[in-house]
């Protein structure tokens, strides 16, 4: 148990630090908000997802902050006990400088050991469940429009198309432009995933076997058109509120970092560890 003066002088200096760190990181997890909703409105995922999404990214917020909030809180602790006279009048009770700063070492070697365990424990096993949450958001927003009986889909990224499966199972593709309105029947589509760096980029939907017209808005002709295959890409937003953008070692546990040789997994190591 520390001494009473001690638990004083730690008190004073940790109420400013979690006022930092509450503004900091409501700050930087406002900002994630930002990008986590853009990447869920352009899969057309329902917005229940954005806060399991938007928790998954605190541990990651709290690393950045941590550092921070330590420099704010000890700025902002040490400004009141200055302006106050408290650490003269400790002084002059015989109070030496090995005693006042022992508070602040003890809150030091708290916060080294909280980030050092955050950043090289909690970061990469939170990660699964964040790829787990979104796996499991973009499953759910395939059979939120793409299911039979289901309200045509118009994504948001190209919002002159949309995308229709009727009750029997054929997929209608349209398409509206300066030149006219065109409508196809497939018979079957592909969906896939594409990826960059591990990244979700955009969902790519191929149909096959397509049949239907097209009719010109210049003399009102209609054009039949039957195509083998066509190709329809819906981009993903990235989050790109994220204040560390992602990398392909970034979630990695340390142990697997220090059996790399990559240069990526030196800087990643670097920055956990300082």
């Amino acid at each position: 148990m520390l001494p009473i003066l001690q638990r004083y002088f730690l008190r004073r200096w940790s109420s400013p630090f979690l006022g930092a760190l509450l503004l900091y990181g409501g700050l930087i997890l406002a900002w994630e908000m930002i990008g986590i909703s853009k990447e869920i409105f352009s899969m057309g995922a329902p917005f229940r997802w954005l806060t399991p999404y938007l928790l998954t990214q605190v541990p990651e917020t709290l690393g950045m902050v941590f550092p921070m909030a330590a420099v704010l809180g000890g700025l902002l602790g040490s400004q009141q006990l200055s302006e106050g006279s408290e650490m003269v009048a400790s002084q002059g009770l015989g109070v030496g400088m090995r005693y006042l700063l022992r508070p602040w070492a003890i809150l030091s070697v708290a916060l080294i050991l909280i980030s050092a365990l955050n950043a090289n424990i909690l970061v990469p096993k939170i990660n699964n469940i964040q790829q787990s949450i979104r796996s499991r958001m973009l499953d759910e927003a395939q059979t939120r429009f793409l299911k039979p009986g289901s309200p045509p889909f118009f994504p948001p990224s190209n919002p002159n198309n949309a995308i229709w499966i009727d009750s029997t199972g054929e997929i209608h593709f349209m398409e509206s432009n300066p030149q006219g309105v065109q409508h196809l029947v497939a018979q079957s589509m592909d969906w896939a995933r594409v990826e960059t760096k591990g990244q979700l980029t955009s969902i790519n939907l191929e149909f096959k076997d397509l049949n239907g017209c097209l009719v010109r808005k210049e003399n009102g002709s209609i054009v039949h058109i039957k195509q083998k295959t066509l190709n329809f890409a819906i981009p993903v937003s990235a989050p790109s509120g994220s204040v560390l953008p992602p990398t392909p070692v970034r979630y990695l546990s340390t142990s697997s970092l220090f059996r790399d040789a990559s240069l990526q997994a030196r800087i990643e190591l670097g920055r956990r560890f300082s």
